[in-house]
């Protein structure tokens, strides 16, 4: 089922007017699109909107606030296991964090670069082996995790 996955990841394909349109709020859709929300529009009504991811983003970053170890301590970088197309570090890059990403998908990944600007790093490998050799202030994953094959890969992602 693993190489099912990854080849339809790798089929994946951008639309470039869009992506080049210099609209963020579309531009962050076709990224989500690509990484397989396929199932959104501009409302609701027809699918995942972009105000409801919007608020999961809101969501993701107050978390990663909250959760800092002290006070004292900002959330200036964040990486991104499974990151897809980079729709979340758009976000987060628009923000001001430095960002930088992996994802097993070579087509997901080139588009991530094309579309994040002064990325800290992109890497296209599986989960498991992704380096920690870069540091990050925050690590996240959003719904990567139920393509792993079980848990024990989970637990040692």
């Amino acid at each position: 089922m693993e190489n099912k996955w990854k080849e339809i990841w790798e089929k994946r394909n951008a639309n470039s007017e869009i992506l080049h349109s210099g609209d963020k709020r579309k531009i962050f859709l076709e990224l989500k699109r690509i990484s397989g929300w396929d199932s959104m529009s501009d409302t609701a009504e027809e699918g995942i909107d972009f105000a409801g991811f919007y608020e999961q983003y809101l969501q993701i970053k107050n978390e990663l606030e909250f959760s800092a170890y002290d006070k004292m301590h900002t959330i200036n970088s964040v990486f991104e296991i499974g990151c897809g197309s980079g729709a979340n570090l758009y976000l987060f890059q628009n923000d001001g964090l430095k960002v930088g990403g992996g994802d097993y998908s070579k087509a997901e990944i080139e588009i991530a670069r094309t579309m994040l600007e002064d990325t800290e790093e992109l890497i296209c490998d599986e989960a498991i082996n992704l380096s920690a050799s870069m540091k990050y202030d925050a690590i996240l994953s959003n719904s990567v995790f139920s393509y792993f094959q079980d848990y024990d890969y989970a637990l040692q992602v």
